[in-house]
C-alpha cells in the first residue's frame, strides 16, 4: 500500500512505514537559475538544503541515493556547478537519517557582546 501525502509517499512494508519524496505531476523542478543575481552564498546553499530535505524524507538509503541523483540532474539543468552539487551531496550523504531529523541548536556567536 502506498499513499501520497503532501510531498511524501508513505508505504507500508511489513511492520514499518517507509517514506519517499513525492513530486506532483505539475512540479517543474524550477529551482533558482545559477546565473541569477542572488548572492553566491544563497545559491550555493540551495543544493545542500534540498539534499538535506531528501535525507530527512527518504527512510531507505538506496532510495535517498536514487532521489539525490535525480535532484542533482535538476540542479545541473539550472546551471549549478558540479562542484557545488557534489560538495552538498557529500556533506548530506554522510548524515544518518536519524541524525538529519534531530534538531540542532544554532551556534552561539558573540557571547561576550553587549547588546
Amino acid at each position: 500500500i502506498s499513499l501520497p501525502f503532501l510531498d511524501l509517499t508513505i508505504s507500508i512494508a511489513g511492520d514499518r512505514l517507509l517514506t519517499d519524496i513525492h513530486y506532483k505531476p505539475t512540479d517543474s523542478h524550477g529551482y533558482l537559475d545559477y546565473t541569477s543575481s542572488h548572492p553566491a552564498s544563497c545559491k550555493d546553499s540551495i543544493p545542500y538544503s534540498q539534499f538535506l530535505r531528501l535525507r530527512r524524507i527518504c527512510t531507505q538509503d538506496e532510495v535517498f541515493q536514487t532521489r539525490a541523483s535525480e535532484m542533482s540532474s535538476f540542479f545541473r539543468e539550472r546551471g549549478f556547478p558540479s562542484s557545488t552539487i557534489d560538495e552538498a551531496l557529500t556533506r548530506v550523504s554522510s548524515l544518518p537519517c536519524n541524525s538529519a531529523l534531530t534538531p540542532h541548536p544554532p551556534p552561539t556567536r558573540n557571547k561576550g557582546r553587549v547588546p
